[in-house]
């Protein structure tokens, strides 16, 4: 295996091989997608149930959605699309 100095110098320093200017987000499209296609599917095979997270908020379980969260966001923000969301 063959490397250029610059290259060996990065990895030995522990810095990264590669730099960018924008920062990236996780966006699982599939979800999203899926909810974007029932109304279009036959009954049987709609989903029966959204996957969503539980978590403890002040002494109770609440459900958290991404995609809930984005259908159902207020007025003021229905501009925003999916990845601005």
């Amino acid at each position: 295996l063959e490397i250029g100095a610059p290259m060996l110098a990065m990895y030995l320093m522990d810095q990264p091989d590669h730099y960018t200017d924008h920062k990236f987000k996780m966006l699982y499209w599939r979800s999203y997608v899926m909810e974007a296609k029932q109304p279009w599917l036959d009954d049987n095979k709609k989903e029966t149930g959204h996957k969503v997270t539980l978590m403890h908020h002040n002494g109770r379980v609440v459900e958290v959605s991404p995609v809930i969260d984005y259908m159902y966001r207020p007025h003021e923000l229905q501009y925003m699309n999916v990845y601005e969301w």
